[in-house]
């Protein structure tokens, strides 16, 4: 007898972040949410590096040769991987490009249309461009999803986790506890 069934295949697991510098190629988005803003620096004084993220600059940094890191962070669709997401940015060119759209009468507040984002190069040659869509509704199996993730942006602060009880797992909880109490009751009667 093995551990394992024969034919186990491990399941793929996206993540839960989609992150600028892991994208390989092109990626569709769909912003979902108004961006939080702020600085990233890395503690590396555990086994593993944490990221510590504040609204304000930080007067001094966990290392000194590597300084903190303004960032965007919000909600997006991923098309590739169809799941709900947080994109952080910390790059600055990525920032910029949003920026221009959204000072561009045509196109505006991002959330509005897609936005393909495409890498090329490595390291310090790497490059980034943007390319919005034409601007449209938010397709109601995107609107679905996003509504049961429950995801708190701003939880990335305190560094709890941003993606909480989907507000269908928090339904069923209560409807559970419910149908309990309504049982203790029949029960006590």
């Amino acid at each position: 007898m093995s551990f394992l069934p024969d034919d186990y295949k491990k399941p793929e697991q996206g993540s839960k972040y989609l992150s600028p510098s892991k994208i390989e190629g092109e990626v569709k988005i769909r912003i979902l949410t108004s961006a939080i803003t702020g600085w990233v620096d890395w503690d590396n004084s555990g086994e593993k590096p944490k990221p510590v993220r504040t609204k304000e600059e930080p007067a001094t940094a966990f290392d000194p040769k590597r300084a903190p890191r303004h960032f965007w962070a919000f909600a997006v669709w991923n098309y590739s991987e169809e799941v709900v997401q947080i994109m952080e940015i910390p790059q600055a060119t990525i920032q910029d490009l949003l920026i221009s759209f959204i000072n561009d009468e045509d196109w505006g507040n991002p959330t509005g249309y897609d936005v393909r984002v495409k890498k090329e190069g490595k390291d310090l040659k790497t490059k980034y461009t943007l390319t919005p869509s034409n601007k449209s509704v938010i397709s109601p199996e995107i609107a679905e999803a996003f509504g049961a993730t429950n995801i708190n942006v701003e939880k990335m602060f305190s560094g709890d986790d941003p993606f909480g009880e989907s507000t269908d797992e928090i339904l069923e909880e209560v409807a559970e506890k419910e149908e309990k109490d309504l049982g203790d009751l029949a029960a006590a009667m």
